[in-house]
């Protein structure tokens, strides 16, 4: 039997009744498998209505969902899987990507304060739409002073900033479980960097991440968005191991098609949105 596709959902369709039956003729079938991430959660959990985040919740569980591992740990583990490869030539520890239970995604994302059993009702329940709101409202002014730089002066700050951001992945310990010093971790950080089209085509997520930092930034006259934050990470979890992105924002949706153009070395997602996703069902393989 085949194994079904992965099918990650933006906001954009979650948010929007009209798109049910879509859902659903995309979901009954056994093709697709629904696939979300924290960051659905987080959307459906910053709504004031308490009604509409139950109802919403309630109508998306019951196709009993997979949940993507949260980004920061998806990066972790590939830069891992690269440096036990590449830089200590050993075997390189597998790291599941689709979970059956919210609990195991938190388990591995660092999040302090697990419950036992925790589930997606309950995490919305302590969910804090204050700190999500600011972390929202910052990303116009970190993107509106991007968009303003020029090109060659922005991709210098990129290429100084590249082995700082690879570092925040880099693990603690080597493959003989011994702790790595500050020193070391750095070493390691610009091993990739020194490496890093070796790197970026063997860790989808970060090739993704690079690609779409850039893009988001390319056009200095558009007018940043709070919604840009959460856009960016549905993007990530979507288009880098899933089957199929399904949105219906414009921008976002564009932004993922070049990043998937530039990064044709990566098998990433089939992007689609509501006028164009009837073209994937029952079509032959």
């Amino acid at each position: 039997m085949t194994a079904a596709k992965t099918l990650y959902v933006d906001h954009s369709i979650v948010a929007k009744p009209q798109y049910r039956l879509l859902l659903e003729t995309l979901l009954r079938g056994g093709e697709y498998r629904l696939v979300l991430s924290l960051w659905n959660l987080a959307e459906m959990a910053a709504a004031t209505d308490e009604v509409q985040r139950a109802e919403r919740l309630e109508y998306l569980q019951q196709f009993s969902p997979r949940w993507v591992l949260e980004t920061a740990a998806l990066k972790s583990a590939e830069v891992r899987r690269y440096l036990w490869t590449h830089r200590f030539a050993q075997a390189a520890p597998q790291e599941e990507v689709f979970f059956q239970y919210l609990s195991e995604v938190l388990a591995r994302s660092g999040e302090r304060n697990i419950r036992i059993g925790e589930t997606p009702h309950s995490w919305i329940e302590r969910f804090s739409r204050q700190q999500f709101k600011r972390t929202k409202d910052r990303a116009p002014d970190a993107l509106s002073q991007l968009q303003s730089f020029e090109p060659d002066y922005f991709r210098e700050l990129q290429a100084r900033a590249f082995p700082k951001w690879v570092l925040k992945s880099v693990p603690n310990r080597d493959p003989d479980e011994k702790l790595l010093t500050q020193g070391e971790q750095q070493t390691l950080a610009e091993y990739c960097t020194q490496n890093k089209a070796d790197f970026l085509n063997v860790c989808p997520v970060m090739a993704v991440e690079d690609a779409l930092s850039r893009i988001r930034t390319s056009n200095p006259k558009r007018n940043p968005k709070p919604s840009d934050a959460p856009d960016l990470m549905h993007t990530i979890a979507g288009i880098a191991y899933c089957d199929v992105f399904l949105l219906d924002d414009g921008w976002a949706e564009d932004c993922a098609r070049q990043a998937k153009e530039e990064l044709r070395q990566h098998t990433l997602a089939e992007i689609h949105n509501p006028s164009t996703v009837a073209s994937i069902t029952n079509r032959p393989d």
